[in-house]
């Protein structure tokens, strides 16, 4: 089998040549709870507090709790 790759490969293996790009931190969002009675949301894996309380979620579970009416974005 033949490399036909046009990039010149250096020392080590291919699978740390692919890996050297880190994931970027999550983004988090400040959110107010909605929610009457407040506790723990299964479907997003987060505790939502009760009603009128600030709370951080990370922006893809923040859109979810916005999206079902149990949280709204806090504006600063």
């Amino acid at each position: 089998m033949t490399d036909i790759s046009k990039k010149p490969r250096t020392s080590g293996s291919a699978v740390s040549e692919s890996t050297e790009k880190s994931a970027p931190a999550p983004a988090f969002v400040r959110l107010k709870s909605l929610s009457v009675e407040g506790g723990d949301n299964p479907g997003n894996g987060i505790f939502i507090p009760k009603a009128g309380q600030i709370f951080e979620a990370d922006a893809e579970r923040g859109q979810a709790l916005i999206a079902c009416g149990l949280a709204e974005l806090v504006k600063e």
